[in-house]
């Protein structure tokens, strides 16, 4: 099926964070992805126990498919003295600019409203364009640089937004 036509009929899912089969298979999943997508300096190691934590959130899109949903991005967020942290919002290249990315990080929002915390702050590479205009988009602001942030020549960019 062309991933096109199929843009729109994916969902958001909080997975629950107990180590069943089917969630392993996720991990796995979300693992290949961040992989592909990050340096791999950057790849978060998500286990199980890492979501298990209290103050840890994994929101995955899943697209329906025969026999076995695909997962086509997540996000990662922890809370921290009633602020959160978005740590990685990621979407597969095959399912860029289709919405997803702006669904999880509206999910994650109203996790961070549900939970009272007073902001969200998160960092993004200088050169993500597109992830910096989601971010943009959903009314955070670029409060800070810092050179050399992620590696050599690699500047990071503070964004929050408050609640």
């Amino acid at each position: 099926m062309n991933p096109q036509a199929l843009s729109r009929k994916w969902r958001i899912e909080k997975p629950p964070a107990e180590a069943t089969t089917r969630f392993c298979l996720m991990l796995e999943k979300i693992r290949k992805l961040e992989k592909k997508t990050f340096p791999a300096k950057e790849a978060l190691e998500i286990t199980p126990e890492l979501i298990a934590k209290s103050n840890h959130v994994l929101f995955i899109a899943l697209l329906p498919c025969p026999g076995e949903d695909l997962l086509v991005g997540y996000a990662i967020c922890a809370r921290w003295q009633r602020r959160l942290l978005l740590h990685k919002v990621c979407v597969s290249e095959e399912h860029r600019r289709q919405g997803v990315g702006k669904a999880l990080v509206n999910e994650v929002i109203k996790q961070a409203r549900h939970a009272h915390c007073r902001g969200i702050d998160l960092w993004v590479d200088e050169s993500r364009a597109s992830a910096r205009a989601l971010y943009h988009q959903a009314g955070f602001c670029e409060r800070d640089h810092i050179n050399d942030y992620y590696c050599l020549g690699r500047n990071g960019i503070k964004a929050t937004l408050e609640l």
